[in-house]
Parts: structure tokens; sequence; C-alpha cells
């Protein structure tokens, strides 16, 4: 069977770096951001990429074909305010794809975990879609999970999330015409979670407190995806 090139996103934090690792195990080469699919003359198969959600044209050709996108990365080296930005990822290339897949998790945790998100990557999410007008970074991460989960959600062929994730791989394999070996799956979802960071902890009431109509808009976004606050 044919393998696509397949391309997961969605908001950072949901996860990329695990199921980038959970998909290797299983014997696809799916790249963690912006590296790949063609990394030092090696052809990978695909990416896990939060960001890769706002940068994505449709319909391209490549190759006498036309694919299902296209991803155009920019250079992260500087970013988007013209302050170095070392942590940030660098992948100045352009990566084709024949299948986007949304992959969600829960907006508390998320949320939560956005408020280490580096400088560079908060310059990226507001030259996409504006949240530095937003002073309190709870507020600038409750929009930020919103609007990305929405976009990606428009954009992609198949949304699941990462809390389902053991009970979806069998599909998404099927998608992306990977064989499924169970007992590898098992294994690699089994493993301590890759990048199981440090952050604080942010509840609804913090955010309800905050800002009450952003609340129920994040409610409702939440309740879209079967998450509930």
């Amino acid at each position: 069977m044919m393998r696509k090139r397949a391309l997961i996103t969605g908001s950072g934090r949901s996860g990329t770096t695990f199921i980038s690792t959970v998909m290797n195990a299983l014997g696809y080469d799916m790249r963690h951001e912006g590296h790949g699919p063609v990394v030092e003359g090696r052809q990978g198969e695909g990416i896990a990429c939060w960001y890769c959600c706002m940068l994505l044209e449709p319909n391209v050709a490549h190759n006498g074909n036309v694919t299902r996108c296209v991803c155009r990365f920019p250079d992260f080296k500087i970013s988007y305010r013209g302050e170095p930005d070392t942590k940030g990822p660098v992948a100045p290339i352009n990566a084709y794809f024949d299948l986007v897949l949304h992959q969600m998790r829960s907006p508390l945790d998320v949320i939560g975990s956005l408020l280490t998100l580096t400088r560079g990557s908060w310059d990226f999410v507001d030259n996409k879609i504006g949240i530095y007008h937003l002073d309190d970074p709870v507020l600038r991460a409750t929009r930020y999970w919103i609007e990305w989960n929405n976009h990606a959600a428009e954009i992609a062929d198949y949304s699941y999330r990462l809390e389902d994730i053991g009970g979806e791989l069998p599909a998404i394999c099927d998608m992306i015409g990977l064989e499924y070996d169970e007992a590898i799956a098992r294994d690699s979802l089994n493993n301590p979670r890759v990048n199981a960071r440090k952050h604080p902890s942010v509840t609804a009431v913090d955010i309800k407190s905050r800002d009450a109509h952003l609340f129920r808009q994040l409610e409702e976004t939440a309740a879209s995806f079967g998450y509930r606050l």
C-alpha cells in the first residue's frame, strides 16, 4: 500500500512530540516540527507540527500531481518581532502533504502548558491571529487554543483527541497506509510521555473570573470537540 505523506497539526502543547515518537515506533518516518520531510538529503514521510496549521496552501502541484497541500516554512531564526529566538524551530523549506490530521488535547492542560511558550512562538501566533492585545497570559493562551483548534479542524481531513489516541491509532494508520502493530503501539503509548514539562495549572474558574465571555467561547468550542470544562 502506498503511504501518504501526512501532517499532524493542532495547537502547541497538544502532543506533537509524543505522536511523532509513536508513529516512528510504528515504522512511519514522522519528523517533529520543521525537520522534514527532507533533511540532509533523507526523505521523511510526515511531520507533526503545531505552527504548520497556519502555513498551508491547498491543492498545490508537485512533481506533476496535485497534492493535498504544501507548507512553506519561514525562517524562525529571527522572530516576527525582529528578536533572535535561538530556541525556535528553523526550517526554511517546503513540505508537501497528502493528508492533514488535527490532534487536540484537553484545553485546560494545554492552556497551562502554553504559559511556558517561548517569546518567538508567541510572536508567530500574534502574527497569525493577533493576541498581544490581551495582557493576561491566561487569556492569551485561551484565545489561542480556541482559534488554532477551530482553524485546524477546518483544514483537516480528520480530527481526534489525544486522550483517545489508543483507539484512534488503527484508523490513523489506515488513513496513512501504514500497517498497524498493536504490540508496538501498546508499548509506545505506555512509555512515559515525551516532553512532559512542568507548567502552572489553570482551572475553569481562573479563566471565567478573568473574562466570562471568553470563557463561554472556550466552553462552547471545547464541547464541540467533546471536552467538558
